[in-house]
């Protein structure tokens, strides 16, 4: 039996199939970026984002060790909107929270944390994170 695919639409919707299938949140925390381009990308709750910048990427991560060449990545993980420019990590003296896109991002605990290779979060009081809308969970 042979296979032939009569239009290019077909590869398409083929491949969109794909990626409905595909449990994107188990690259979590990757820090990627294609061979080909110069864009670094975080995987948050499996959606590829771009880091905007490198300050940006500084307030957010440790160091810039573990970011890897990922085309599979990039090419097919369902992209969303970059992380906001400025991104940080604040601690309100309980939680640690990643603040981007508009709103506070709770990283639940130390084994996420250190998946995302995130760095020192900023002290700011409880009544600061109490006043950033809330959104879903890292990880």
């Amino acid at each position: 039996m042979e296979l032939v695919l009569e239009k290019s639409a077909d590869i398409k919707e083929v491949s969109q199939g794909f990626s409905d299938v595909v449990d994107w949140r188990k690259y979590d925390g990757q820090r990627v970026k294609g061979s080909s381009g110069p864009n670094i990308y975080l995987m948050l709750n499996g959606i590829l984002r771009i880091i905007p910048n490198p300050q940006t990427y500084v307030q957010l991560f440790r160091n810039w060790d573990g970011i890897s060449v990922n085309d599979y990545l990039v090419d097919n993980a369902p992209s969303g909107e970059p992380l906001t420019n400025g991104s940080v990590l604040i601690n309100d003296g309980g939680r640690i929270y990643l603040v981007t896109l508009s709103h506070k991002m709770w990283v639940p605990d130390m084994p996420t944390y250190n998946r995302f290779n995130f760095g020192m979060a900023i002290a700011v009081p409880p009544i600061v994170a109490q006043y950033i809308p809330t959104g879903p969970n890292v990880g």
